[in-house]
């Protein structure tokens, strides 16, 4: 082996002298090259993260704006003439109008895009509901025995006297998980006559989880919602379909050597990007962020090696090109 090199090497001086110089220039340019396919390869690492934060953002706001719709909506039919009327009047058991009021409120519902609409008592009694093919549903007051979650929009409306939308629940009769949008009923008198609740058309959230546009083959959002053991990380309740399969069994995420979560991050109030192994155990690039009218966080991620496919390729093309020069 030293015999073949050693007969590379030229024999004079002059030779020697021109070898040197040219190991010399190619060094630094070797190294300019490495230096210039690095800087190009995290320029577009950075470019497929900030593709996924700029698609996370864009579905967080696209959910937030239908929530907003929606609890000026409720407002506004809350405080239309005669609701509050009609609440006094069922309070007071005179349900001489009841059918004719339900008429009324079930074409008023509709027109605005909720599929039905349920009138509370002050004290939390159930006076009235659009659907009347639904069972009866536990009353908010003293021993009803209510869903939690929507006891809780129930309770916020009527003493805070501001819309919330609720967590999705099976807690009115429904065969799915729904949510409503809780509304306060004032009086001439400002005085609280009632509570509406409105039932949410979920289409629009779910059209927008699950189109894909921009995220290849693999893209996919992950949205999560609190459930028992959240404060550790531990288990969420995940409330979307998702592209790629079922995550009943727990948390849609590892965190193997990572004490942050993104899922539960996001739940939390936070935001970020970076890269993790999915319930899928495969390793994605993810960014996520939170929706506060729904209380969710959103996790927009998509395969490594996808999203830095030009990257991959990048790379082996540094090395083959080395290869050569060397």
């Amino acid at each position: 082996m030293f015999a073949f090199l050693s007969r590379l090497v030229p024999k004079t001086i002059a030779g020697q002298l021109i070898a040197a110089i040219l190991i010399l220039s190619l060094v630094p340019a070797i190294a300019l090259t490495v230096s210039m396919f690095r800087m190009a390869a995290d320029s577009l690492a950075e470019t497929a993260r900030d593709h996924l934060r700029t698609v996370a953002e864009s579905k967080g706001r696209e959910v937030e704006a239908y929530a907003r719709e929606r609890l000026t909506m409720a407002t506004g039919l809350a405080r239309s003439a005669g609701l509050a009327q009609t609440s006094d009047m069922l309070s007071a058991g005179d349900t001489k109008l009841l059918d004719t009021r339900r008429s009324e409120m079930a074409i008023a519902s509709e027109s605005m895009g909720h599929p039905e609409l349920l009138l509370f008592a002050a004290d939390g009694r159930l006076l009235l509901r659009t659907d009347t093919g639904r069972g009866p549903i536990p009353a908010f007051n003293a021993g009803g025995n209510a869903d939690p979650r929507l006891a809780r929009s129930f309770e916020n409306a009527r003493t805070l006297l501001m819309p919330e939308i609720s967590d999705f629940s099976n807690g009115f009769g429904t065969t799915e998980p729904e949510a409503y949008v809780f509304t306060p009923l004032l009086g001439a008198d400002g005085r609280l006559a009632g509570v509406l609740a409105l039932q949410l058309d979920r289409g629009p959230i779910d059209r927008a989880f699950e189109d894909h546009s921009g995220l290849g083959r693999t893209g996919e959002v992950v949205v999560g919602t609190a459930g028992a053991g959240t404060d550790s990380g531990e288990r969420l309740r995940v409330v979307n379909r998702l592209r790629h399969g079922d995550t009943s069994g727990g948390v849609p995420f590892a965190t193997r050597g990572r004490e942050v979560n993104p899922l539960v991050e996001a739940v939390q109030g936070g935001r970020g990007d970076g890269e993790f192994r999915d319930y899928r155990d495969k390793q994605v690039l993810a960014s996520w962020n939170y929706l506060p009218s729904f209380r969710w966080g959103l996790v927009l991620k998509q395969d490594a090696d996808e999203a830095l496919a030009l990257v991959f390729r990048q790379r082996a093309l540094a090395l083959a090109l080395l290869g050569l020069t060397a």
